[in-house]
Parts: structure tokens; sequence; C-alpha cells
């Protein structure tokens, strides 16, 4: 995520919700992530981390979204 997509996020968070919580989803999922990434059942954990970026992807599309809203 570039920095000014960051300053955005922070500026706007407190009054857009959905940036927010598209957000704080976007940091879950990457917790998560990195969590089974460490985790030693790489076949169970591999399908489950796919699944995981797959909906981390479909949230960074909305944010980029709303974010284009502040850029312009």
């Amino acid at each position: 995520m570039e920095k000014s997509d960051l300053d955005i996020i922070n500026k706007e968070k407190d009054t857009d919700y959905e940036l927010a919580k598209l957000w704080e989803d976007h940091l879950s999922l990457d917790a998560e992530i990195a969590n089974l990434e460490k985790a030693t059942s790489e076949i169970v954990n591999h399908a489950k981390i796919n699944e995981l970026k797959k909906e981390k992807l479909q949230g960074r599309d909305k944010l980029e979204v709303i974010l284009a809203k502040y850029r312009t």
C-alpha cells in the first residue's frame, strides 16, 4: 500500500465507515494469512491461505474504488 493511500485511509477512516471496515478487514486478513503461513500443516493451510488471499484481494479492489474518490 502506498504511503499516500495510507494517509488517505488514516485521514478519512473516522468519517467513512465503509473505508474503515474494509481497511480493518484487510489488516485482519493479512495477520491471519501470516499466522497460517507460519503453521506446520501445509496441505490444510495452503487451501485456507488461498481462500483468505482471494478474500483480501476482493477487499483491496473495493478499497481502491473508495480511495480513487479521495485521490481526485
